[in-house]
């Protein structure tokens, strides 16, 4: 929850803003926030389920808790560590107690503040991320049709955690595979939406720059110094590159720091001034009349 405890002071515990009438809350500060994995679940919970910060760290708490309290036999593990239908259940009374309810609720709603999430199409030819959208973009890319549930457990089936979820004839995975860090999406979606040239602000919220990562210390960083070393003598020295190169090659595909420092090269960003997020750098985005991604 390292990104929800970092937005949490800059917009107050419980939303509140000295000059309004009623308290504000995350949704109230943006025009539009998305999220991938388990970031699409604090999209969603912030946004499209209007919970506050501190709302949305409690129920959390609650929802890991109940999930990884417990794994599924070994017997029955296949290709999931952890019981699918009880990540459900918990969704479910997420979005049934929500202060918006109604637990089969449509993850469309365009009255607010617009929302997205990113998942994996694992049915398609060329695999690519799926924007699961609350909102539609003219008569070219209509809202999704899902669940809010569904679009939750689309955008965080994470490999080898959870199985992925059918939907329809098409079985969806977890959107780190490929947007482990949606920015650079969410500049691309609000270029459709507002048919911009420049944003205001983006507030990207991560858990901490990565260390570097290099092809030798591949299966350090997954089994340990000592597990590495160990493996490194069993295998013959070919399979242990290529378990190397696997290793590396899933980092490179789900690493968020190349789209971070790409965005920070974009000459087109009025307003983007680095990494560094100050506590009084947020306005209600009412007053403000800015675009806030």
């Amino acid at each position: 929850m390292a990104e929800i405890s970092i937005l949490e002071p800059r917009v107050g515990p419980d939303g509140d803003q000295p000059h309004s009438q009623s308290p504000l809350k995350p949704c109230d500060y943006f025009d539009l926030i998305c999220g991938t994995s388990t970031g699409g679940l604090i999209a969603l919970l912030l946004n499209r389920l209007e919970y506050t910060a501190k709302e949305a760290i409690d129920e959390y708490f609650s929802l890991g808790k109940e999930i990884f309290n417990k794994k599924l036999p070994w017997y029955a593990r296949g290709d999931a560590t952890y019981d699918d239908k009880v990540f459900e259940n918990c969704l479910r009374n997420i979005v049934k107690t929500s202060p918006l309810g109604g637990k089969d609720a449509r993850l469309k709603d365009e009255r607010r503040c617009r929302t997205f999430v990113v998942s994996t199409d694992l049915d398609r030819h060329c695999p690519g991320p799926i924007i699961l959208r609350s909102y539609d973009i003219g008569s070219r890319e209509p809202a999704s049709t899902v669940t809010i549930l569904q679009a939750g457990r689309a955008t965080s089936a994470a490999p080898t955690f959870f199985k992925p979820i059918l939907i329809g004839n098409h079985k969806y995975s977890d959107g780190g595979t490929v947007a482990n860090n949606p920015s650079h999406h969410a500049i691309m979606e609000a270029g459709k939406i507002w048919e911009l040239t420049d944003i205001d602000c983006i507030t990207s919220l991560g858990t901490g720059p990565e260390g570097d990562h290099t092809l030798e210390n591949a299966t350090k960083k997954i089994m340990g110094r000592l597990g590495g070393w160990a493996l490194q003598r069993i295998l013959l020295r070919l399979w242990y590159l290529r378990l190397q190169l696997a290793l590396y090659s899933v980092h490179a595909m789900t690493g968020t720091e190349h789209t971070h420092y790409t965005i920070k090269q974009k000459r087109w960003l009025t307003s983007f001034a680095g990494s560094t997020l100050r506590p009084r750098g947020l306005t209600c985005r009412h007053q403000a009349k800015s675009t806030f991604v």
